[in-house]
This record gives C-alpha cells, sequence and structure tokens, in this order.
C-alpha cells in the first residue's frame, strides 16, 4: 500500500520503479518505516527501514540517499549512514547540486558524530557552515554551529 493514501502503488497512477523519487518502493518503506518509529513501534519500523538502506545503497538520485542515510542512523548502523551520506555529498557536488551540499554535509556530520569520527565531523561541519552560507541558509548554518560546539567539546578543544 501506497505510504500516504493507503492505496496499492499501482491503484495511485505510481510504477514500481525502486529509486524515484516520488511514489517508489524506496519512499513508501521510508514513510512506512519512519511513522512506525516516530509511533513509538520501533520493532515494526525496522524492516520497511532496512528496505530504504537495500534500495537506496545503490541509489543515483540525492533524495533516495538522503533517506537511506537517515534509515541507518535511526536503525543505528552509522558505518551505514557515513558510507551512504558521503555518496549522497559526492553525488550532489558532481552534479552542481551546490543549495543540496550544506544539508548534506548536515547529514554526513551527524553519522560521523555516531560513528566517533570527531575530527571528520568536525572538518566537514566547517565546510557545511561556509556552504551554508553561501547559500543563505541560515537555518542549516546553525546545525553546523551546534555540530562543531559538539565536536569541539568531543575532542577537548573548548
Amino acid at each position: 500500500p501506497s505510504a500516504r493514501t493507503g492505496a496499492p502503488a499501482e491503484r495511485a497512477g505510481r510504477g514500481p520503479e525502486p529509486h524515484g523519487p516520488a511514489g517508489s518502493a524506496l519512499l513508501d518503506a521510508y514513510c512506512d518505516g519512519m511513522r512506525a518509529v516516530m509511533s513509538g513501534r520501533f520493532t515494526d519500523g525496522k524492516e520497511p527501514l532496512r528496505r530504504v538502506i537495500g534500495l537506496g545503497r545503490g541509489a543515483e538520485e540525492h533524495e533516495s540517499l538522503i533517506r537511506a542515510g537517515v534509515a541507518a542512523l535511526v536503525l543505528g548502523q552509522v558505518g551505514a549512514a557515513c558510507e551512504i551520506n558521503t555518496r549522497a555529498l559526492a553525488l550532489a557536488r558532481v552534479r552542481g547540486l551546490d543549495t543540496l551540499v550544506p544539508q548534506t554535509l548536515e547529514h554526513l556530520v551527524y553519522a560521523e558524530l555516531r560513528a566517533g569520527r570527531h575530527t571528520r565531523a568536525h572538518a566537514h561541519a566547517l565546510e557545511g557552515l561556509k556552504a551554508a552560507g553561501r547559500a543563505g541558509q541560515r537555518n542549516c548554518a546553525a546545525h553546523h554551529h551546534a555540530a562543531l560546539a559538539m565536536t569541539t567539546a568531543l575532542r577537548g578543544d573548548a
């Protein structure tokens, strides 16, 4: 069933494409998994989020990679989250998606923090802060400031 309408994907007018941005198997699994987790039903969310990671790992769409990275973090698969978010960052850069770079770096920073890669997280937060400033993304810049404070404290630089 569709995560948004409860109707099967075919009846909702969508094909079976696994990676496509809207109405895809990945998006439906992401919505199902996150809805379960956010409703306190973590066990029910595990399988859909595992599907998101499986489908998203090979994705060539930025939004699919980001969703897969989030799913990996929610499931505690920090190595996968770092790998997937690194791919999302590379894809955003190669395709010239400059406005997506700050948020992508934010996702990567949090994955690296969870993985204990504090020096890498610090470097990426600095880069993200600069990218957010260039893009005029004040909220994203605030997240990078917070990440810099965390990495500074964790590294003992304070």
